[in-house]
């Protein structure tokens, strides 16, 4: 992210200072020009470090061709309209503006890597207070969302720490405006499922009374039956078998009555067991 932002912070400079550069070219040979003329050779040295108010003018007569013998191909070729013109040199990109006379060529020469270093000092200059606010921006930001998030973390720890068996409404006055809706559902999914548990565990209880009287009683005839010929093999199957059936609706309904009383008991709360002691 570093990168991006100090590349991006080069390339808005880069461009602001071609711009300003460019100006001030045109300007200079725009005023030379108003001037009495003489040929005009720039003492450059590409071996030297410049800065960005660095620029040469080199002023040159087209009878003579200078540009053809310059020791340095600095000079640009005749043109026929002023403008800006980058070209290649043995030591680099330079960028010339030229404006073309009657008898004279004026050129306002500048190297490129000037530029490009002066718009790398510029990004860094701008890069630096943003790198020393970025960690704190960071920070803060980190600080909000997790505050944001915090009615979302409690509804969830909320719904972490209940039992499959609580199913009571969730209480909406701790919650911000934005997560009623999801509290709504949730608690009217909470309802619709105590409901149909509600439903069944009334259905097997009702199954299991309906089922007492007659289970006992056929139970009770086959003793008789038994009684009578203890060695029927189908009478003893039939015993044992009835005698399963019923202690199974005798354990549906001691698990009904207990589910009504655990319904009617109000859940305790935690407590201290040295303060019990």
């Amino acid at each position: 992210l570093g990168c991006i932002l100090i590349f991006s912070a080069y390339k808005v400079a880069l461009q602001e200072v071609d711009e300003i550069l460019d100006t001030q070219m045109k300007y200079l040979a725009e005023r030379t020009a108003e001037h009495p003329l003489k040929t005009v050779s720039s003492k450059f040295d590409f071996h030297k470090t410049y800065h960005e108010e660095d620029l040469f003018i080199d002023i040159w007569a087209y009878k003579d061709q200078a540009h053809l013998s310059h020791h340095l191909h600095l000079l640009v070729p005749p043109v026929e309209q002023a403008g800006f013109y980058s070209h290649k040199t043995a030591q680099g990109i330079v960028r010339t503006y030229v404006l073309p006379l009657k008898d004279y060529q004026i050129q306002v020469t500048q190297q490129e890597r000037v530029r490009e270093a002066f718009a790398w000092q510029l990004a860094g200059s701008m890069f630096i207070p943003y790198l020393i606010i970025l960690p704190f921006a960071i920070f803060a930001l980190a600080a909000i969302i997790r505050r944001g998030l915090k009615p979302i973390d409690d509804f969830k720890n909320e719904l972490k720490e209940r039992d499959s068996e609580e199913l009571t409404p969730i209480e909406v006055h701790d919650y911000p405006q934005e997560l009623l809706p999801t509290i709504d559902e949730m608690n009217r999914l909470f309802e619709r499922i105590s409901k149909a548990q509600n439903e069944q565990k009334q259905f097997i209880a009702d199954a299991a009374h309906e089922l007492r009287i007659p289970v006992t009683a056929l139970n009770l005839q086959t003793k008789i039956l038994l009684s009578q010929f203890p060695e029927h093999e189908s009478l003893q199957n039939l015993s044992k078998g009835l005698a399963r059936i019923q202690h199974l609706v005798t354990q549906l309904l001691a698990s009904a009555k207990q589910d009504v009383t655990l319904s009617m008991v109000e859940p305790t709360g935690y407590f201290q067991l040295n303060d019990v002691a």
